[in-house]
């Protein structure tokens, strides 16, 4: 019995310091910065933050794409070319450090939002949209900020720090849209 409490002790230091070995302890500026050091894939504990900022980020990068070709204000396909970029290099961090088998659907309400905001009409597209993203990033935000004082893992914490700064500039500068189109 002795025995396999001490080999169960060892394991468990052994897999906890290969753990911290392939953390990067120096902080990146942001989403935008690639770690040397991927996040660690042993996500399980912390699930619960990555399923649904896997999901709304592949949906966010999804209607930012449209809006490249469908937004008549050149402001809303500037914003929309940030989150393509910003929220492609984070869905692949998010991806990598999950270890989902593949990227689990937004919710049934925020996929049936994103098709509305892709059926307004040209005059009202715009506002759609931008009304989409802010609630989005409004959720992110709180999403993200839980994960980043509460998640299991602390390279789940590390990701949503590092995440919060360019998910809190994508919310002002929608809002600096939303605020320079007028009311809608």
């Amino acid at each position: 019995m002795i025995r396999l409490r001490l080999l169960v002790l060892c394991a468990t230091a052994i897999a906890s310091a290969a753990l911290h070995a392939s953390q990067d302890p120096a902080p990146a500026s942001g989403p935008q910065a690639r770690s040397a050091t991927p996040v660690s894939t042993r996500a399980g504990p912390d699930l619960a933050f990555y399923r649904p900022a896997v999901a709304s980020g592949g949906l966010e990068v999804e209607l930012a794409r449209h809006a490249l070709t469908h937004a008549t204000s050149e402001n809303v396909r500037d914003i929309a070319r940030h989150l393509v970029n910003d929220h492609g290099v984070l869905n692949e961090r998010l991806a990598e450090a999950s270890d989902l088998a593949a990227p689990p659907p937004p919710p049934a309400q925020m996929r049936a939002e994103a098709d509305a905001v892709r059926s307004t009409s040209a005059s009202g597209y715009d506002a759609a949209w931008l009304a989409f993203m802010a609630e989005g990033h409004a959720k992110s935000i709180e999403l993200y900020g839980k994960a980043s004082t509460s998640a299991t893992l602390p390279a789940t914490r590390q990701l949503a720090t590092q995440a919060l700064p360019t998910l809190r500039r994508h919310a002002q500068e929608i809002r600096a849209a939303q605020q320079s189109a007028g009311p809608s």
